[in-house]
């Protein structure tokens, strides 16, 4: 795995690339006072006088249009003739101003089409489908045609849904019912995700900003640079480390690989890791930088919303030990995999001293009182604003005592532009999913695919959560979280739900795997940014970083089998405590299977073995438990003799 050949990236990814076009003169201008003006207003609307709900979304999605088409280029356009370039200029302009239209149209005839109903005009109907290909035109332009062609697909299912046969057969939908629905009721593109966008999910966009703007994430890098820099395998770990930090902060896999990978990534080449490594490491360590509390890549408010009689306390406190045995079980394979590599790159990061680290750790502050008041299970809203002010104050203290640091009133502007500016890519593709799930409900579809997965698994839990596994991975694919979550809940949960297992840890089982699409689907976004970062093959990134996380992947299961685990229902707290030291163990033996070295290599039937140790030890039973430690005891007496003349329990 060591490869002193490749040279560096000639330009890594700033934390600030993406999609996005880079205005200037009067268009930046513009774009800034629009951002702006939408930060305002959604602050202004979401806490002191909220609008109708078709209002204050609609406008919600036409400020995001809007700047989408001023934002992001016709991608076709690179391929074009450069005589062209007026031309989509002017399209992205027409294109801007239909999304002004569409955003205000529900504002100015909210009255009229409140007592219209389903009885709606020719004008209605095509400013509703003009919204429709809107969304599917800007999702095209963040997400490329994989989304277009998925929302198309739901499209013509609902129109056909008469002439298909078994479990998909519906009454079909016409044209101008679909676009009712999608625009014109709560069900659609105006339903439940973009109504937690245009409040919760906007304020922790501001919020993530400010706490970037005063230097948190520089912090967490050198917090884990530091933690790290004595240990083998430093640079690795620290990559690690930055982006289970980043996760507080981050909204979708692909953004903390380029905050915490811009760094770590060519620091792990550095020291001689190949391409492939570095970049592997940061995928699997940002992706599930997405599963870590408490806001799960802002997924949490959604999951709050969607299943209903939780608090966003509950769901911090069920996603804890989840979140912190995947980055165990990552930790430990990176660990054995660096040992079987031979390298050791101790001592030589760039780390801050104890007492440093101490004195700059006032900048955590804002994060201590979000936790604090999200277990307190104080209104989201609050909690948000609350956040945001202390985060201000932290940026004045730092403006006093860290002259490299700038804060004032231009840097509070930059934060809310910024933070509007990274919701964007979020509210579209909530948009997006809003037409599926729509769809989904209009036709029944997800209680069909539920009936007819239970009809096959014939209720076995087993082969069901893995049915359920698969579908997940597929429908998570190129979409960041928040958009994750909301369909795999509504296509995918309701499968396990049927079980009997409780809806929350249905949800973040669907969820979780959704995420790992990210690393190992065809459309591994968390894979494909960090290989582009570092340069490496982007195929070979994926598979890597899929090994990586392969032994994480019976973490779900274990919360499902034993969902004590998620703080949902009353245990014993030594019952909780003996299975999480098993599990331990065995996340352990599985790491040590799947990677094939502790001190020494083994053998592909010793793989086998500690894997199947593993699996005894993981399962949460007494049986399970006692025969996984009988064999544990007998494989490492085995190892003891075979390699007598090593330390193998050292």
């Amino acid at each position: 795995m060591i490869n002193n050949t490749h040279h560096i990236p000639r330009k890594p990814l700033e934390a600030n690339d993406s999609e996005f076009e880079k205005p200037t003169g009067s268009l930046r201008l513009l774009i800034a006072f629009v951002l702006g003006i939408f930060t305002l207003y959604q602050i202004y609307s979401t806490i002191f006088l909220p609008p109708p709900p078709h209002i204050q979304r609609s406008l919600h999605l036409g400020f995001a249009l809007f700047l989408i088409y001023l934002l992001i280029p016709v991608k076709f356009y690179h391929q074009q003739k450069f005589s062209l370039k007026a031309s989509i200029v002017l399209l992205n302009i027409a294109l801007a101003g239909l999304s002004v239209v569409v955003g205000i149209y529900w504002a100015i005839y909210y009255k009229e089409l409140i007592s219209k109903g389903i009885f709606l005009e020719s004008l209605d109907l095509l400013i509703g489908g003009i919204a429709v290909l809107l969304v599917i035109e800007a999702s095209r332009r963040i997400f490329g045609w994989t989304m277009v062609y998925v929302v198309t697909a739901f499209l013509i299912y609902a129109i056909i849904g008469d002439y298909l046969p078994g479990i998909f057969h519906h009454g079909g939908l016409n044209v101008d019912t679909l676009i009712r629905i999608m625009f014109f009721t709560t069900d659609g593109m105006l339903g439940l995700p973009i109504k937690v966008a245009s409040t919760d999910i906007f304020l922790f966009f501001i919020f993530t900003a400010f706490l970037l703007k005063v230097g948190v994430g520089d912090y967490f890098i050198r917090l884990a640079d530091t933690i790290t820099s004595r240990t083998t395998g430093g640079e690795a770990k620290s990559a690690i480390l930055s982006s289970m930090f980043m996760g507080t902060l981050s909204w979708s896999s692909t953004s903390n690989v380029i905050k915490s990978g811009s760094h770590s990534i060519p620091s792990m080449i550095k020291k001689g890791y190949k391409r492939e490594f570095a970049s592997s490491v940061e995928a699997a360590a940002s992706t599930g930088s997405q599963i870590m509390p408490p806001v799960l890549g802002a997924s949490a408010f959604i999951i709050v919303e969607w299943i209903g009689g939780v608090t966003l306390a509950e769901v911090f406190k069920a996603s804890l030990i989840p979140s912190l045995l995947f980055f165990l079980s990552v930790f430990i394979i990176i660990h054995l995999q660096v040992k079987k590599m031979g390298v050791s790159d101790t001592g030589e990061h760039d780390a801050m001293g104890s007492m440093q680290l101490l004195k700059k750790s006032y900048v955590l502050a804002p994060l201590i009182v979000f936790f604090i008041l999200l277990l307190l299970e104080q209104p989201i809203v609050e909690v948000m604003m609350i956040s945001i002010f202390a985060t201000i104050i932290v940026g004045f203290i730092n403006d006093l005592v860290d002259h490299n640091r700038a804060f004032g009133l231009k840097e509070m502007v930059v934060a809310c532009i910024d933070g509007a500016r990274n919701a964007l890519t979020v509210i579209i593709a909530l948009a997006v999913v809003g037409i599926i799930v729509g769809i989904t409900v209009q036709t029944g579809l997800a209680n069909k695919l539920s009936n007819g997965i239970s009809f096959i698994t014939q209720d076995l839990t087993l082969l069901t959560l893995f049915i359920t596994m698969v579908l997940s991975i597929i429908l998570g694919m190129g979409m960041p979280a928040a958009a994750k979550y909301v369909l795999v809940a509504a296509l995918a949960a309701p499968i396990i739900t049927l079980t009997g297992e409780p809806s929350i840890g249905a949800h973040l089982f669907v969820f979780y795997f959704a995420l790992y699409s990210d690393i190992m689907s065809p459309a591994a976004l968390a894979s494909y940014t960090s290989a582009r970062i570092s340069g490496a093959t982007p195929t070979q990134t994926s598979i890597f970083a899929s090994k990586i996380v392969l032994p994480a992947l019976t973490i779900p299961y274990l919360f499902i089998i034993y969902p004590e685990l998620l703080f949902i229902e009353p245990a014993n707290p030594l019952s909780i405590l003996w299975v999480l030291l098993t599990v331990i163990v065995g996340l352990t033996a599985l790491c040590i299977g799947a990677v094939g070295y502790y001190k020494v290599e083994f053998s592909s039937k010793e793989r086998l073995a500690s894997i199947v140790i593993g699996l005894l030890l993981i399962y949460p039973h007494v049986i399970s438990n006692v025969v996984g430690i009988g064999l544990l005891v007998f494989f490492i007496v085995y190892l003891k003799r075979k390699y007598s003349t090593m330390d193998i329990t050292g």
